[in-house]
């Protein structure tokens, strides 16, 4: 990825295995990275034999086979103005693994079709976006003022799917799409069994060949791992571990297990004649205290949301639509509240992994999100006051 500016780190899994090419057996690793393009080398002398787009790209036209180097398109540059790339930072293939069935020549790839806005800056700026020094990338969906950007685009997405790829011919053979985002890896069995864990909490048993989904296990806890495969005195074992976590595992959405139920990680091994899962215990989402009593400015709220949108949102990620597994800080208490310039600014809370931002943040800023968190705390009680009159003795 010379001059590689959209993330694509190259960390998948790597699989060794042996297939045919042009009439002859090739000792080959192949890997599908988040850049979107599919590679087949040859191990021993890394020779690119093959690299096809899993799913849509536009960073580049494609790979040149004879130097393995991408062919850019400058279509993706955004350093001069905004552009809308696929895949977005988070790949067309991440961290969770795919498997391969040296039988049969077919890989299964936990595969995900995004694009993602980028563009540059002039010097570093709060927006409640991904912010970097020099650049931001926001995910789908992106700012009206952008929306131009995908004309003529595929569905920018999020979409997840698991994916049926025959390496040495390029192409899809099948796919199944995901409701939810930020499922698992994949493991296929010479049973003509491809199974995959989901963010929803399930673990679903397909059909290899055809992608028929013809078993699924309710967990209520979601999957991110790969599923694995053993056998004790003649009995044959799936063991999954579970347990949300991983690059979403700050903000718990809803159609997520998460959002239902505990996430405590666990490790599960079923077999043919296992029992029922035991379900975890049912999410509890705290009630709102009562909102400390400031005077609120209606431009510290939109400065402080944009500061806590850079900062703070990505451990304390809490929505209507999303619950925080850290605390969430539209619910603080007193006792919090009180803490809270020590703990942001100071580092009083360490020792627990919340590191001071006083290199970053100022008293003012501080302040400011003060101001945004007492705004949001408001909205809710006031919500959760008039659904349930008897709370807080009103």
């Amino acid at each position: 990825m010379p001059g590689e500016i959209w993330d694509y780190t190259a960390t998948q899994n790597l699989i060794l295995s042996t297939v045919t090419i042009d009439g002859r057996p090739r000792d080959v690793l192949l890997q599908a990275p988040k850049n979107g393009f599919f590679y087949v080398l040859d191990r021993a002398t890394g020779e690119l034999l093959q690299a096809e787009n899993f799913v849509t790209v536009t960073w580049a036209h494609g790979i040149d086979l004879e130097t393995g180097r991408p062919i850019p398109n400058p279509a993706a540059d955004y350093r001069d103005e905004p552009r809308v790339v696929f895949p977005s930072s988070a790949g067309g293939h991440n961290w969770q693994p795919m498997s391969f069935n040296p039988e049969t020549g077919i890989a299964y790839i936990p595969a995900r079709e995004q694009a993602m806005l980028w563009r540059s800056l002039d010097e570093f700026d709060h927006r409640p976006e991904v912010a970097y020094e020099g650049f931001t990338a926001s995910w789908p969906p992106f700012p009206e003022e952008f929306a131009h950007l995908t004309e003529g685009l595929p569905d920018i997405g999020p979409n997840e799917f698991l994916l049926a790829w025959d390496p040495v011919a390029g192409r899809e053979l099948w796919r199944v799409p995901r409701g939810s985002m930020w499922n698992g890896g994949t493991l296929v069995t010479g049973g003509n069994l491809v199974i995959q864990g989901t963010a929803a909490g399930t673990l679903d048993f397909h059909q290899a060949d055809t992608g028929e989904r013809i078993h699924s296990i309710h967990l209520g806890t979601g999957v991110m791992a790969g599923p694995m495969t053993y056998e004790v005195d003649g009995v044959q074992y799936i063991a999954v571990m579970a347990g949300y976590g991983g690059p979403r595992g700050s903000a718990y959405p809803l159609g997520s297990a998460a959002y239902d139920y505990d996430s405590a990680g666990r490790l599960l091994v079923f077999r043919l004649d296992g029992g029922d899962v035991p379900l975890p215990p049912a999410q509890v989402v705290p009630t709102t205290p009562e909102p400390p009593d400031l005077a609120l400015d209606a431009a510290r709220v939109r400065r402080g949301a944009e500061l806590f949108g850079v900062h703070c949102r990505i451990c304390h990620r809490a929505s209507d639509e999303h619950l925080s597994a850290y605390p969430d800080l539209r619910r603080m208490d007193g006792g919090a509240w009180e803490s809270f310039d020590a703990v942001v600014l100071g580092g009083a809370l360490a020792v627990n992994g919340m590191a001071a931002f006083g290199d970053l943040l100022s008293m003012e800023d501080v302040t400011a999100i003060r101001h945004y968190l007492t705004s949001e705390q408001r909205r809710l009680w006031e919500a959760e006051s008039a659904a349930d009159p008897v709370q807080d003795g009103r």
